[in-house]
Order: C-alpha cells, then sequence, then structure tokens
C-alpha cells in the first residue's frame, strides 16, 4: 500500500502542531496551592511566581493568584523552580484591583491621594497594612514551588 506525498504532510503538520504543546519548556503550568495561617485557610491573598534561576525565566510567562475562601489559587508558570511571595493586603478607598480588567480609575484616585512633604520631612507611608506576617511578602520569603509539583495543591503553612 502506497501513502500519497500529502497524507505524509498531513501526518507531519499534525505531529508538528502536537509536539510544542506536549515538550515546550516555556508552555505555562497550571498549579492549584493552598494557603493557610497558623491552620486557618486565608482569604484573599496574593500569590506571586518569582523565577529563582537564570533557566526558569528565559521567555516563560507566570500568573500568579488570589486565593477564595477556602485559601485556593491557581497559578502557573514553565517548568522550573520558584520564589513564592505571598501578601494580604488591607482594602484601600481606591478601589479594588483587577488583574485583568481596566484600573484606570484606580491609578487616578491614588495619584490623588499621593501625599507631598515638604522638604526633608519624613514621608508619609502610603503603603496598605499586610495582614500577614512580612517574612512571607518578599523576595527573600523562604517559600519556594517547583512547576509542575509532586503533589497539588501545593500547601503553604504560615506562621505568625
Amino acid at each position: 500500500m502506497k501513502i500519497s506525498r500529502l497524507a505524509m504532510a498531513a501526518g507531519a503538520f499534525g505531529l508538528a502542531m502536537l509536539l510544542p504543546a506536549c515538550g515546550d519548556p516555556l508552555a505555562p503550568i497550571s498549579v492549584e496551592v493552598k494557603v493557610s495561617l497558623d491552620g486557618t485557610p486565608v482569604e484573599g491573598a496574593t500569590i506571586t511566581l518569582m523565577p529563582k534561576d537564570s533557566n526558569t525565566s528565559k521567555g516563560g510567562r507566570t500568573e500568579g493568584g488570589f486565593t477564595n475562601a477556602q485559601g485556593i489559587a491557581k497559578v502557573s508558570g514553565p517548568r522550573g523552580q520558584y520564589k513564592v511571595v505571598i501578601k494580604k493586603l488591607e482594602a484601600t478607598n481606591m478601589g479594588a484591583f483587577d488583574p485583568k480588567g481596566d484600573n484606570t480609575a484606580m491609578i487616578n484616585k491614588m495619584k490623588q491621594n499621593m501625599v507631598k512633604s515638604k522638604p526633608g520631612a519624613p514621608a508619609k507611608s502610603t503603603e496598605p497594612k499586610n495582614f500577614l506576617p512580612a517574612k512571607y511578602g518578599t523576595t527573600d520569603s523562604s517559600l519556594t514551588l517547583t512547576i509542575p509539583p509532586e503533589k497539588t495543591p501545593v500547601e503553604f503553612n504560615l506562621t505568625k
């Protein structure tokens, strides 16, 4: 039985379309994480992934997440090692930040509320309060995540 060139070309094209989805090292992988503080789920926390090494950061896109009432969020990124930054900031009178929407009104309100100090006077802090221990809210955090993880959800049990 002979296979036509058209059939071989179609098969090769189909295989080429499947390979990037399976083997692309920069393809983001979705991971479920759970955040708790002293055993209680943390709702409304933001989770940010920071590439831990240069191999992880070569053009791949990461996406952080927000925890729900059960303390669960979805994050994604290419295969690799990440530092994890977790914060839960107090609500401000500037409105809620929409990670996928238009935040122009909130940004304008922030500009209006900026505190102008006199030269030489200490600047007043306008940073919202973080309800989680500060050690988890910086890039020096000891929290790490490997994508893909060995099991899911990946649990971050924070302590005060």
